[in-house]
């Protein structure tokens, strides 16, 4: 049982996902007789994301469209909202989601400045 799958459409809460030969074979239903158990209660189960970001610019969003990678998850945050609209209006290139500067939590260090 899983908490959560996103499907790229909806958010579906509660369900059973069967995994047949490596690959998802069905979202929800009963479990089947005999199937392996792995209880994933409080995860998301987020399926078909190959690399999680990268950090390309317009050669590699070209690049990606021509193996056939229709979107690219940019986390480096150097794309301008100007930048990411020019590459929307171009059907040569991946489309392009930029987190832009977000933020992270890091460890506080004590230095002394003596």
């Amino acid at each position: 049982m899983i908490n959560s799958v996103f499907n790229g459409r909806d958010i579906l809460s509660a369900t059973t996902v069967v995994v047949s030969s490596a690959m998802i074979s069905r979202v929800g239903g009963r479990t089947p007789d005999g199937a392996t158990v792995v209880d994933e209660a409080g995860c998301t189960l987020l399926p078909g994301f190959i690399d999680s970001h990268i950090r390309a610019g317009i050669p590699q969003l070209g690049l990606a469209l021509g193996f056939g990678v229709m979107t690219e998850l940019e986390m480096m945050g150097f794309w301008t909202t100007e930048q990411r609209s020019v590459v929307s209006e171009r059907d040569d290139l991946a489309d392009l989601r930029a987190a832009n500067h977000g933020l992270t939590t890091t460890h506080q260090m004590s230095l002394s400045t003596i």
